[in-house]
């Protein structure tokens, strides 16, 4: 019976989201992204060897040639995209660093 006339709690309201947070939150995401995607390719990378072998066994010498410059190709892809995930963290890490930096000088 007191529900109907108590006074409603009105949802806390969340904090504004700084853009420094909107830009690391950004980046995690980009990164996870990406870590699935590689996972996917090299799902696929590895169903296309056994094809390219099973190719060769058939004697398809050339289809199974190409299936391997397609992983090798695919392979590559992987490690330039490694490279810009780490460039990516190490500025997520700046970013961070900073971050931290400035809270702690605002402290003192």
């Amino acid at each position: 019976m007191g529900g109907i006339f108590s006074k409603k709690s009105s949802s806390p309201k969340s904090a504004p989201v700084s853009e420094q947070d909107q830009a690391i939150l950004q980046l995690k995401t980009q990164r996870d992204k990406i870590k699935q995607m590689i996972k996917r390719k090299e799902k696929c990378m590895e169903k296309e060897r056994l094809l390219a072998k099973k190719l060769l066994q058939d004697g398809r010498k050339d289809r199974a040639l190409l299936l391997l410059k397609k992983k090798r190709y695919q392979e590559n892809m992987i490690d330039q995209t490694l490279k810009n995930v780490r460039k990516k963290s190490k500025g997520w890490f700046k970013i961070w660093s900073m971050q931290k930096f400035n809270n702690e000088s605002w402290r003192d």
